[in-house]
């Protein structure tokens, strides 16, 4: 289960901040994922590969606190995310994606 309502911190430790139409709010592991499944991407990327992502997109947002992802989409998730953001961000998305799959994890 992800806690898609878990914060993103910085190197410090500290909150990232997310700014949304004037808001400013706590940038949440639900954020970078429809961020990182709505964005665009190739221009040759299929209409199946963009329905998929639409898909797992509604299902983040429309899911209250924590997610059950098949490996699947923890894979795409993995790499959609790997191609946008910086190494802090990318670090604790593939850990709470991916615990085992990351090794030499810092504790």
């Amino acid at each position: 289960m992800i806690d898609l309502t878990a914060v993103i911190k910085n190197i410090d430790g500290k909150p990232v901040s997310n700014s949304v139409q004037g808001k400013i709010s706590d940038w949440t592991f639900r954020d970078a994922f429809i961020t990182a499944l709505t964005g665009l991407r190739e221009q040759n990327e299929s209409g199946e590969i963009k329905f998929k992502k639409y898909q797992l997109a509604v299902k983040i947002q429309n899911t209250e606190k924590t997610v059950d992802l098949s490996i699947d989409d923890s894979k795409l998730l993995k790499e959609l995310c790997g191609e946008i953001y910086g190494p802090v961000a990318v670090g604790q998305i593939w850990l709470i994606l991916d615990p085992e799959g990351c090794s030499g994890s810092p504790k």
